[in-house]
């Protein structure tokens, strides 16, 4: 059995030696591309507000940094760790602005 989500996310379930196992997929391809698309577009030197948007981040691989640190996105203490995470060369792919985040 499986279920899709409005973000895209398919949550498949299915029972393995008696224990309901969860897995978690989600195409995260449009926000890569989503995200490339506003990088380009956007200047470092135009003029920001007190908030702009920097990043867009699926909600899978939220999922999957908090399941391999053990932190909870929904923990304020936590989430500042999680965005420490996300500021790593190895998740720009999901920035939208070159700029300091």
């Amino acid at each position: 059995m499986s279920t899709k989500s409005p973000d895209g996310m398919r949550t498949a379930y299915h029972e393995e030696e008696g224990k309901m196992i969860v897995s978690y997929e989600q195409d995260i391809e449009a926000v890569l591309k989503a995200n490339h698309e506003q990088r380009a577009a956007s200047s470092r030197l135009a003029r920001k507000g007190d908030m702009h948007h920097v990043m867009r981040v699926p909600t899978v691989v939220l999922m999957q940094i908090a399941q391999q640190t053990g932190l909870d996105f929904f923990n304020p203490d936590d989430a500042k760790q999680i965005l420490e995470i996300l500021k790593r060369p190895e998740y720009a792919a999901f920035r939208t602005y070159d700029g300091q985040i």
